[in-house]
């Protein structure tokens, strides 16, 4: 005797648990291409920051710098008519730009701010 794969038509009690089965695949397929979303912006998001960390790596090679927060000073030349930006650690000039009209104006210390004393009565007669 010999056995072969045929077309049988399905019971109600067959379609209704292939129903059942079908509805779970399905279910459990949304459930995985959600899961599969999640880590792809999950490794995207990683993969992003270790662009960016590669990326600013090279600038900084490339470049032979990279930016610190350094110490500056705001200096006023009056006889050069000029206000200045200067590094502590080098001195380097970084901004330099005309006084304004107002800044040109130098401020007029009261005597008393200036600590300076009142002339003394000569004793002598």
């Amino acid at each position: 005797m010999e056995t072969r794969s045929l077309p049988c038509v399905l019971t109600e009690p067959e379609l209704l648990e292939r129903g059942n089965r079908v509805a779970d695949v399905l279910r459990d397929l949304e459930d995985l291409d959600e899961k599969r979303k999640q880590a792809a912006a999950d490794f995207k998001g990683r993969i992003d920051v270790l662009d960016a960390t590669a990326r600013q790596l090279g600038k900084e090679i490339r470049t032979k710098t990279e930016y610190r927060m350094v110490e500056v000073v705001r200096e006023t030349d009056y006889r050069r008519n000029v206000a200045e930006v200067v590094r502590s650690d080098t001195g380097e000039v970084i901004e330099s730009r005309p006084l304004t009209p107002a800044e040109r104006q130098m401020e007029i210390q009261p005597a008393k701010a200036l600590k300076l004393e009142p002339p003394t009565e000569s004793t002598d007669a």
